[in-house]
């Protein structure tokens, strides 16, 4: 790991804070922040955090105060979701955490006392998903003299969505230095600005950063970090209106496996900004109303995406596990399908006389799927025909090839035909052309149409080459 800043100082719970230890606190140019604390030798009911390593359950706060190796300056810390990655005990116990998001210059008891009026987004690419600037450049070279002035008015932030709960819009910042000698920087960066009508706890504003990163974890087709992100406190005056109180910066560790390219054409974006066409609203509004119901369906697909290290076999079992539950879940006909299955069963159980072959039929019958991967998988492809054959030659054998290798890595049953079952280089072009799929489903609940979603899935550079000559 490549050390960037080392804090070195006192920890301690805030339910104990006269028990402090003593840790080097870590934060890596990799974006992973670790903290490691040594104890001396004490009995196990007095150890920092004996529940942590026992359960692997993370510590909501653990609050510090450290100096700073370079300035040498007491900087106080608030360290949220600290989790134990690494233990060892003899007569020195040291333990190291990995660290979700770090307040500098403050102290917090627990996380419901982190209420937020705003907050402000900023995830990786986002300053590519939108090319409007405030910069203005005027220059005149008619003449022997070359002159040339930037001036930048810092553009007014653009309404994404509205609710009776929040407000999201983008908002532009500029920074530059307030003293200018020699040479000046000024840098436009995009954020993503989060109001709430009422103040908000921190759990609150968790889930909203998560719905929110995996929007454009979608949109860019890329596993990516939140760069950083910034609350601001909130309370209520004596009329009980919000009040705003100081913004808190905070550091953002990402302990997922993100993309780690540098920049992103918003040519290569399934969803760029232009693509929302003054539809931001219904957009996000779908996606905030079927979250509930897409969130199996897209923690699966977005674990998969993070997770270099799966092998290709689980990616595609990964692919197919969450193509099914989609269509159970949001599937009328299916879902008829399966009450009328344990009717049946009911139905069949009371024709039995003893009760033990009665309990028995139920339960091998329960095991017995009425709806098969077959005919979930014709119905999701068969809804979107015209976009699916653009990158799948001969749908039937595409299913029957999927059918094959699903159920033989599963239930190691033997194929009829060894030809169908998909490995090297034919299962990765499957693995690519399942999430392709699960691509365009997450389009089509978002309430794009049937032919902008066509043009969008083909934009990614990795899904490109199965759009030129398609391929079973």
């Amino acid at each position: 790991m490549k050390r960037f800043k080392l804090y070195t100082g006192l920890w301690w719970l805030p339910s104990n804070p006269e028990y402090r230890i003593s840790g080097i606190l870590e934060l890596g140019e990799d974006n992973i922040i670790k903290l490691t604390t040594t104890e001396g030798p004490i009995p196990i009911n007095k150890l920092f955090q004996p529940k942590g390593i026992l359960t692997n359950e993370p510590i909501q706060i653990i609050n510090g105060i450290a100096k700073d190796a370079d300035s040498d300056a007491d900087v106080q810390f608030t360290l949220i979701e600290c989790r134990i990655v690494r233990y060892s005990g003899s007569q020195l116990i040291k333990t190291t955490y990995t660290v979700r998001y770090i307040a500098q210059e403050y102290h917090f008891s627990d996380l419901e006392a982190i209420s937020a009026s705003k907050v402000y987004i900023k995830p990786q690419f986002i300053d590519s998903w939108i090319s409007k600037s405030g910069f203005d450049v005027a220059y005149d070279d008619a003449t022997k003299f070359f002159n040339y002035n930037v001036k930048y008015r810092q553009p007014d932030p653009i309404p994404l969505f509205q609710d009776q709960e929040l407000s999201i819009y983008v908002y532009f910042r500029a920074n530059a230095p307030w003293q200018i000698s020699n040479k000046a920087v000024l840098t436009q960066s995009v954020f993503i600005n989060v109001e709430f009508n009422e103040v908000k706890p921190f759990s609150f504003v968790h889930g909203i950063m998560d719905k929110l990163k995996n929007w454009f974890a979608i949109a860019f087709s890329l596993s990516i970090r939140i760069v950083e992100f910034e609350i601001s406190l909130g309370g209520n005056d004596t009329q009980g209106n919000i009040e705003d109180r100081a913004p808190i910066k905070f550091l953002v560790s990402d302990n997922d496996t993100y993309t780690l390219r540098e920049d992103l054409h918003s040519r290569h974006m399934i969803i760029s900004y232009s693509d929302l066409q003054n539809n931001s609203q219904a957009i996000f509004k779908n996606w905030f109303d079927k979250y509930e119901v897409l969130a199996p369906i897209l923690k699966i697909y977005i674990d998969t995406i993070y997770n270099n290290n799966l092998y290709p076999q689980n990616q595609f079992l990964n692919y197919i596990f969450a193509l099914e539950i989609y269509h159970r879940r949001t599937n009328f006909e299916a879902r008829v399908i399966w009450d009328k299955h344990y009717e049946r069963i009911e139905w069949i159980a009371e024709q039995i006389r003893f009760k033990n072959d009665k309990e028995f039929i139920k339960s091998w019958l329960k095991k017995k799927n009425p709806v098969k991967l077959e005919t979930r998988l014709l119905d999701l492809i068969e809804t979107r025909r015209s976009i699916i054959e653009t990158f799948v030659s001969d749908i039937e054998l595409f299913i029957n090839k999927v059918i094959s290798t699903r159920h033989h890595l599963v239930h190691l049953a033997p194929p009829k035909d060894f030809e169908l079952i998909l490995d090297g280089k034919n299962l990765q072009e499957t693995i690519s052309k399942l999430r392709i799929l699960l691509q365009t489903i997450f389009l089509y609940e978002m309430g794009f149409a049937e032919e902008k979603i066509s043009e969008q899935i083909k934009r990614p550079l990795q899904n490109r080459n199965y759009f030129i000559k398609p391929n079973v």
